[in-house]
């Protein structure tokens, strides 16, 4: 059965608004993650962020007024004010493209993906795998996800070398600020309790953010810790071949977030590995795994054979036999 494909008109606006968002995309880095206030202390004006977090205001911890930061929050001013148009268009087209069939995530999904995507984990290399980046093929290749595709889960992998949530303006770590989210994003416990956590759950709601990395021979079956952005990440295998070649996406909402995922003909090819290898006891998953690769696989097979090579090319002998 030929792939479901989105109308040609709404795939020309997802390729619109992908060339504006990573057009913008290094700009938009340079804004903070918050709203400058000042606190009038003694007689002397203090610089704090402010944004909400948890239902509550957070603030961090800018400094006293000088004339260089003076000059620094000026020049905030001025890039928020010049960008102002551009990100206008950028949820414009948003909009247009969930309107014409590219897959909304709810937003406590995109809140998570933008704390994760301001962090700048997916400028350092980070990829989100699993259901949420299949969906996000929608906007790039053209595809109709099969309904039964949808999950609550956020699956991110990290190569262990980055090891670095690139923070600013006084921000912390990674952990923390997934603590800061609106619900907040809680660790959860591992089995061991002197292991840094690989999983975050949204309070209240069922969504759940799980880190992975691609396992080592050596690894065993504990978390890896990735200790600059005071969390771990899971060890799995074929997640190198997985994530290798990644590239960069948009998945809308009520607002686009630029984030990475895996090549989608690696992405097929290992679904197919990965639902082989499920226990009988995951039967539902591995035929999700499998819906998600034929419907790659019909798109692919016809638009992109050579790509599809490539990938089979690249399979690691077992995955290959």
């Amino acid at each position: 059965m030929p792939a479901a494909r989105l109308p040609d008109s709404t795939l020309a606006l997802a390729t619109e608004l992908r060339d504006l968002a990573l057009a913008l995309e290094p700009r938009l880095a340079e804004l903070p993650a918050g709203t400058p206030v000042a606190k009038a202390v003694s007689g002397k004006r203090y610089w704090y962020l402010q944004s909400r977090g948890g239902g509550l205001e957070v603030q961090r911890f800018l400094g006293a007024e000088t004339p260089e930061l003076a000059a620094r929050l000026e020049r905030w001013r001025a890039l928020a004010a010049e960008l102002a148009p551009e990100r206008a268009e950028l949820e414009r087209l948003c909009r247009m493209v969930v309107a014409g069939g590219v897959p909304a995530e709810p937003a406590a999904a995109l809140r998570v993906l933008e704390i994760l995507a301001g962090a700048g984990l997916f400028r350092a290399g980070a990829v989100l795998v699993g259901t949420r980046a299949f969906a996000a093929y929608a906007s790039l290749l053209g595809l109709v996800a099969p309904a039964a595709a949808r999950t609550q889960d956020l699956d991110v992998a990290l190569e262990r070398e980055v090891q670095v949530a690139l923070p600013r303006d006084g921000e912390g770590d990674l952990a923390r600020r997934l603590g800061e989210t609106d619900p907040p994003l809680l660790a959860v416990p591992g089995l061991d309790p002197r292991d840094a956590s690989t999983s975050f759950k949204l309070r209240g709601r069922e969504l759940r953010v799980d880190f992975l990395t691609p396992k080592r021979p050596k690894d065993a079956e504990r978390p890896v810790a990735l200790r600059a952005l005071g969390l771990a990440a899971w060890p799995v295998e074929g997640l190198a071949y997985l994530i290798e070649g990644a590239l960069l996406a948009v998945v809308c909402g009520s607002r686009p977030v630029l984030v990475r995922v895996p090549d989608p003909s690696r992405f097929a090819l290992h679904k197919l590995w990965l639902a082989r290898r499920r226990p009988a006891a995951e039967a539902l998953r591995a035929n999700k795994d499998l819906a998600q690769a034929e419907a790659l696989l019909d798109l692919l097979a016809e638009d992109r054979p050579r790509d599809l090579a490539a990938a089979a090319a690249a399979l690691p002998p077992r995955a290959r036999a």
